[in-house]
């Protein structure tokens, strides 16, 4: 589960370990009113970003997943295929590649391996991301950052 730590990193203690994340840049101010928002409800302790309720740990997030899935009327894909937690993780790996975040970047930050990333992901990285790579920025088109 997530911690605060430092000022704009979150420490994970995942199946690999412990690690460091790097948020979005947004991310600090909405945790930073989830957690103001429970400290006004009584919470006692910060330990954990998601709970339950009655301020416990959550043990497993599928059921609440699917029940927003289903709120939204978005349960299924444009494939037909359930979306699932692990849907997020590979939004934010695409996403992120799309954007020219590096590949090792990416994988740092998911706490996985750069080659994971490339065999499944690879596949969405587009011509910014190698310029990124390449030039060490992003290509400027008619004088501005794509």
């Amino acid at each position: 589960m997530s911690s605060i730590y430092l000022e704009n990193r979150l420490v994970v203690r995942g199946k690999t370990g412990e690690r460091d994340v790097i948020p979005r840049v947004n991310c600090k101010a909405w945790i930073d009113r989830v957690l103001a928002r429970r400290k006004a409800e009584g919470a006692i302790s910060n330990d954990y970003l998601f709970v339950m309720p009655s301020g416990g740990r959550i043990i497993s997030l599928g059921d609440q997943f699917n029940a927003v899935l289903e709120a939204g009327h978005i349960v299924t894909n444009t494939f037909d295929q359930k979306f699932t937690l692990y849907s997020l993780r590979h939004l934010y790996a695409v996403q992120a590649l799309r954007k020219g975040i590096s590949v090792y970047a990416v994988a740092r930050n998911m706490g996985t391996s750069v080659e994971i990333i490339q065999q499944y992901y690879g596949s969405h990285a587009t011509p910014v991301t190698f310029a990124t790579d390449l030039r060490g920025n992003p290509p400027i088109f008619n004088g501005l950052h794509s």
